[in-house]
């Protein structure tokens, strides 16, 4: 699935699906659901790859295997 990261903070964020309005509820995320890159490395606006998950949370979906998509690497981080 793709999405673009709406959101990050201390070592979370949150993805909007592609195609979805933008008050639609976004997909958490957490720092180790990332693969291949390090949340430092994040910013908003960035589109991603990623897998529907579960959270711990019963019934709520979460984004994991975030990826970002080939591209989309810049020197725009999160410090």
């Amino acid at each position: 699935m793709v999405g673009t990261i709406k959101n990050l903070i201390s070592g979370f964020g949150f993805i909007l699906p592609e195609g979805a309005p933008a008050t639609d509820r976004n997909l958490f995320f957490q720092r180790s659901d990332l693969k291949g890159i390090t949340y430092e490395d994040l910013h908003v606006g960035q589109q991603v790859d990623y897998e529907l998950g579960k959270d711990q949370t019963p019934g709520m979906l979460k984004a994991s295997d975030v990826r970002v998509r080939q591209g989309e690497l810049s020197t725009e981080s999160v410090r």
